[in-house]
């Protein structure tokens, strides 16, 4: 198994805080970190001093979260299995043990501090669709409706569901990733950064034909601490974001889901547009 990491170049540190020691854990064939905003040689010096030499270490410009999975799932092609966690995270240690019991083409894991409060964003699309035995333990498997077109309900009408970790054991297609890939660099680059990815990692799914996203509750969630709560201002220029997005997917995939989307942030800008003036 492959186990990847990806984050902003102003959150290197959470390679030693977390990442190292996920690969202590789970000893995988290889340990990868893609690190973004990388433009200049004196930061490529900086992460051969900071990163241990175990692990490798792949740079970018990307300057967003799907920009980097764009190259990630492409890099990953033919590589057997997969797990791509969020980097401020700490993976059990009985996740290897889960995984080779979780037969899924793709599946996620919910962090145990969200499972604690209820996941109820999480929990309002989701099913058990059945459990896993460990030992003596039992863990429940759930499903993750990505596609949910209603506009009363909250959330993104695509969307992958827990991401704290995504393992694949059959990537998206090549061709699915440079196709939303090429939607995505349609947004003006000022705007991606404000598309989530676990939007663009549940428009992958469902083109792949995944309409329930596996998952577990299999690490612990070591929040990085380093965002604010989203303002009404900032919740309008991300509809501008993704209706953008949702135009520039509609003209490559004629899918009734890609206007759902596009009316969906169309009805959120509406509300909120004012309080960008």
């Amino acid at each position: 198994m492959i186990l990847a990491t990806y984050m902003p170049f102003y959150r290197i540190h959470e390679v030693l805080e977390y990442f190292t020691r996920n690969v202590e854990l789970i000893k995988p064939g290889r340990a990868i970190v893609y690190v973004d905003n990388v433009f200049h040689d004196r930061q490529r010096e900086v992460l051969s001093k900071v990163i241990p030499s175990t692990i490798e270490v792949r740079v970018g410009n990307w300057r967003s979260r799907s920009g980097t999975w764009f190259t990630m799932l492409s890099d990953f092609q033919g590589e057997g299995d997969v797990a791509i966690m969020d980097s401020d995270n700490i993976l059990d240690p009985l996740f290897p043990k889960a995984h080779s019991l979780m037969n899924y083409d793709m599946y996620t894991v919910l962090d145990r501090e969200a499972w604690n409060r209820g996941a109820p964003n999480t929990m309002l699309r989701s099913r058990k669709i059945g459990e896993i035995s460990l030992g003596e333990t039992s863990i429940p498997v759930f499903g993750y409706r990505v596609y949910e077109p209603g506009f009363r309900r909250k959330g993104t009408v695509l969307f992958i569901g827990p991401k704290q970790v995504v393992v694949y054991r059959k990537l998206p297609d090549l061709s699915i990733i440079r196709k939303v890939e090429e939607a995505f660099l349609e947004v003006p680059p000022e705007l991606r950064p404000f598309i989530n990815d676990e939007g663009v990692l549940g428009i992958l799914a469902y083109l792949s034909g995944i309409r329930e996203t596996p998952w577990i509750v299999m690490s612990n969630h070591m929040h990085h601490g380093s965002e604010h709560p989203p303002s009404r201002t900032r919740k309008a220029i991300v509809a501008s974001a993704h209706i953008k997005f949702a135009k520039a997917l509609r003209k490559r995939f004629s899918d009734k889901a890609f206007r759902q989307y596009e009316r969906k942030y169309m009805l959120s800008l509406i509300k909120d547009a004012w309080y960008l003036f």
